[in-house]
């Protein structure tokens, strides 16, 4: 039987800030966890994803891959930690705009978008949270993503 995702944990996810504890616990019916080995390619640009990730514990890397290179050469755009997202892209395309490396060891919260955007529409409120926490996420790493482009052509 898998181990309940504490709300506890729910609360530091800056997605969720300012949900209520009863909207959590909606959330956290949701989540399923798994695990990656440091070193190990979590998702890859350019492919399908139908799940949001929430870094539990550990560290990933948000890597942008130039065509024609391989897949250990990416750029790093960002490093992640405990209650960030990544793979947002379930929630609108469904195509990642980057790869996610495991750095370290790491557990991983996910959930299906679709469960998650039918939430969002059941009760505005959590989705008007949820989308306005993650517009900021979006910019970050667009913002992010731009930088780490000067840098490696620089």
């Amino acid at each position: 039987m898998a181990t309940p995702v504490p709300i506890e944990f729910l609360r530091k996810v800056g997605l969720f800030t300012g949900l209520t504890d009863a909207e959590l616990i909606e959330i956290a019916k949701l989540c399923q966890r798994h695990s990656h080995e440091a070193g190990e390619l979590c998702l890859v640009q350019g492919e399908q994803t139908d799940h949001v990730h929430f870094v539990e514990k550990g560290m990933v890397a948000v890597e942008l891959h130039m065509p024609y290179t391989p897949r250990e050469k990416g750029i790093t755009v960002v490093t992640l930690g405990p209650g960030e997202v990544f793979a947002w892209s379930a929630l609108v395309t469904g195509i990642m705009s980057a790869s996610v490396r495991a750095v370290k060891p790491s557990e991983i919260l996910d959930v299906r978008g679709a469960e998650l955007l039918a939430l969002c529409e059941k009760n505005n409120p959590i989705g008007y949270i949820i989308m306005k926490s993650l517009s900021s996420v979006i910019s970050s790493r667009l913002t992010n993503s731009q930088l780490a482009l000067l840098n490696a052509v620089s």
